[in-house]
C-alpha cells in the first residue's frame, strides 16, 4: 500500500509537517468562494493526493444545492481548479435560473469572476 502524498500549491511535494503548516494557514487553501442565490461553491487547495491513479489531486470544488445535495469535483493543478470552479460557477447560474447579477461577490479572495458579471 503506498501512504499519503503531500504536495504545495505549485503540485512539488511537501512533508507531512509543511503541509500541516499550510493547512493551518487561514488563507491558503482558499481559492475561489462563489454563491448563487442559495448554492454555494467552493474551491479549495487539500494538499494531499486523493487520486487512485493517474496525477494527484490535490485541490478540489464543492457545490452545495439548496436541497441538501452536495457535488465534489477535484483536479491536480491550480489552474485547473480556478477554470473547473469557473465553469461549475456558470452551470448553477444557468441551473438556478439566476442571472449574472445575482453571482454574489466572491468570499475569499480571488482574482477569479465569472465571466459577465457586472460591475456595477
Amino acid at each position: 500500500m503506498i501512504g499519503l502524498r503531500y504536495y504545495d500549491r505549485d503540485g512539488e511535494p511537501i512533508t507531512l509537517e509543511q503541509w500541516g503548516g499550510l493547512v493551518l494557514d487561514r488563507d491558503y487553501p482558499q481559492i475561489a468562494t462563489h454563491w448563487v442565490r442559495d448554492w454555494a461553491i467552493s474551491t479549495v487547495w487539500l494538499g494531499m493526493n486523493l487520486a487512485m491513479t493517474g496525477p494527484p489531486h490535490i485541490f478540489q470544488t464543492m457545490v452545495l444545492a439548496p436541497d441538501g445535495d452536495t457535488r465534489v469535483e477535484r483536479y491536480s493543478s491550480e489552474e485547473e481548479a480556478r477554470a473547473g470552479h469557473l465553469q461549475i460557477v456558470k452551470h448553477v447560474i444557468r441551473e438556478a435560473r439566476a442571472s449574472i447579477d445575482e453571482v454574489g461577490p466572491p468570499l475569499a479572495e480571488s482574482s477569479t469572476e465569472p465571466e459577465g458579471s457586472a460591475d456595477g
